[in-house]
């Protein structure tokens, strides 16, 4: 199946690798420009590279997705560089290790990310959807939401 999403803006935090940078990728070959994000500054470059490699377009914004401000400037950056946001994939986020190993820091920076990040993402990427008729939003989640430890 392809895709066409010439003309169209996708986010993508987490964009670094894995998923996220899959998620780049596959958008930038159907046509998308693509706003790369993660506090992984030279993963997300190098995503930004490949989908320029083939052919796309691409930036980058570090963002870290806990810091409601820096979800504001990444939306902002999308808006500015491309005019419009239509698409947004969040799925920034963190793996702890086992439950014994967690303090009570550990685990609030885990919520931060997870969570409040992913309402952060929502919250700007809905209102700068909304400008132009509307678009689309997923999250993802690790497999360690299932995990016993």
């Amino acid at each position: 199946m392809s895709y066409d999403f010439s003309g169209k803006v996708a986010l993508i935090t987490g964009a670094s690798g894995g998923i996220g940078r899959a998620t780049a990728l596959g958008f930038g070959r159907a046509g998308a420009s693509v706003v790369v994000s993660d506090v992984n500054i030279a993963g997300g470059e190098e995503t930004v590279g490949l989908i320029e490699a083939a052919g796309g377009t691409a930036i980058f914004q570090p963002c870290d997705v806990s810091d409601a401000d820096a979800v504001k400037a990444l939306v902002k950056r999308a808006i500015d560089d491309f005019g419009r946001l239509d698409f947004g994939h969040n799925n920034a986020g963190i793996t702890n290790t086992t439950a014994d190993e967690w303090d009570d820091a550990v685990w609030r920076r885990a919520l931060s990310i997870n969570l409040d990040g992913v309402m952060h993402c929502m919250r700007e990427e809905a209102a700068a959807m909304l400008l132009t008729g509307g678009g689309a939003m997923v999250n993802t989640a690790s497999i360690n939401g299932f995990s016993d430890s």
